[in-house]
């Protein structure tokens, strides 16, 4: 499996990279059709500094580099194990609310503007959560589904259950759909840090701690009363 999930990796970074240079003059238009501005990345707490001062990294990036981190999921079994999760549009709250939930201290990074990083990075679209096994058979017939402007519009599809919950343009179908980034992603994107709103959620003295160790004039956002 590890073998088979080394190469599917190998794949899919080679399949990024075709269309996604092939949807360079297409990502703008589909973006500013759908009004599509924001993106969205969920960490622990505890990474929000070195964020700030390396980037989001994957994690073999981090291995490599020597940076301690602290996984929010250890147990999902992407083939891709450099690649970066993001929500388009709004926060996979289902998967945040699950983390705090299971007592992990979460952030939620707001990272503008979504045009720019969707044209510097690689990246594949998946329209339900990627760590599922259907989605990993799926990629290996219909990869081109998952990659560059036609993964991107996948993301919107079934206009039955976007007219049914009343979904914006710019809200993906599913949820729980993603993007996962297999280029670094620099600090310069992140527009705000958010602290999610939770009872107990982080002890005061830690989030004071943060504020003094992020840059100067970075927006922090909590959504405790």
């Amino acid at each position: 499996l590890m073998i088979f999930d080394h190469e599917l990796s190998k794949m899919i970074s080679d399949l990024a990279r075709e269309f996604h240079t092939q949807a360079l003059t297409e990502i703008p238009l589909f973006l500013e059709a759908r009004k599509i501005t924001t993106l969205y990345h969920f960490t622990p707490l505890q990474n929000v500094r070195s964020i700030f001062n390396h980037g989001i990294l994957g994690l073999d990036d981090l291995r490599a580099k020597g940076i301690n981190y602290k996984a929010s999921d250890e147990n999902r079994g992407d083939p891709i194990a450099n690649g970066i999760c993001i929500s388009l549009t709004k926060p996979n709250d289902y998967m945040l609310s699950s983390k705090l939930t299971q007592g992990y201290q979460m952030a939620l990074l707001e990272l503008k503007p979504a045009q720019e990083i969707l044209q510097r990075c690689l990246f594949i679209a998946s329209p339900g959560n990627f760590g599922r096994w259907d989605h990993k058979k799926r990629f290996l017939s219909w990869p081109e589904k998952y990659c560059g402007g036609q993964g991107l519009v996948n993301l919107f599809l079934n206009q039955h259950l976007r007219n049914k919950y009343e979904l914006a343009a710019s809200q993906p179908t599913d949820p729980q759909s993603e993007l996962i980034f297999l280029d670094s992603i620099p600090a310069k994107f992140i527009a705000r840090v958010i602290l999610p709103a939770k009872r107990d959620y982080a002890d005061n003295e830690v989030v004071r701690k943060l504020v003094r160790e992020l840059p100067k004039g970075t927006l922090i956002e909590s959504q405790n009363s």
